[in-house]
């Protein structure tokens, strides 16, 4: 395991001080953190330190370390001012920097913060491709033997004088929700969308 160096660390305390927030806050937004680089498989106990403090009841509570990354990392959820704030205090005990230098570093460090927001929202954005992927497998398994009323019964070949639609389509989803079979639904040029019913369903209510 990567041990952090304390002596080059700011902890959630200062930070809550820092920016006016409070501190159980800044916890919140600590952990967050920590989840979404985890989720990626990115070690967030490299840049953020579990501690502890004595509150003014000298009971034990929670606090983080924060290397100059972690800071970084936490910035980028911020406004810009509160971003100052941050990097400025992380970067003061630092030799002393020409105007261009300091601007250069804070570039470096939001191209930096950057890298590490794409990192998280590429893997979100994977998440969600694999959820509608399985979406829509799932819906290619239900429209597999599912089937409207009226294409059940063209394919039947039941003249559409013995039946009335709407009211086959208000039996099949109470026989559905009844055996908890799902219902599907595909689009119509004409009606929009409409309801598919599991083909065992239909022949339950046709010839049943």
């Amino acid at each position: 395991m990567e041990l952090i160096n304390y002596n080059d660390t700011m902890t959630s305390l200062e930070i809550a001080e820092l920016t006016g927030k409070e501190h159980n806050k800044i916890l919140r937004d600590i952990r967050d953190e920590i989840e979404k680089l985890e989720k990626q498989g990115i070690r967030a106990e490299t840049i953020f330190g579990l501690g502890e403090y004595l509150d003014k009841n000298n009971q034990s509570r929670p606090m983080y370390n924060l290397t100059k990354e972690g800071v970084l990392q936490l910035a980028a959820r911020y406004d810009a001012v509160v971003r100052f704030k941050l990097i400025e205090k992380v970067t003061k005990g630092q030799q002393q920097l020409s105007p261009a230098q300091y601007l250069l570093q804070q570039a470096q460090w939001m191209v930096e913060a950057e890298n590490r927001l794409n990192t998280v929202e590429n893997g979100i954005n994977d998440i969600q491709k694999e959820v509608v992927r399985l979406g829509h497998n799932q819906r290619r398994e239900i429209t597999s033997n599912h089937l409207t009323v009226i294409a059940y019964a063209n394919m039947k070949g039941i003249s559409p004088k013995t039946y009335h639609s709407s009211s086959i389509g208000r039996k099949a989803t109470k026989i559905c929700r009844e055996k908890r079979l799902q219902t599907g639904t595909v689009v119509d040029s004409k009606y929009g969308l409409i309801n598919t019913y599991p083909s065992e369903v239909l022949d339950e209510i046709f010839f049943g």
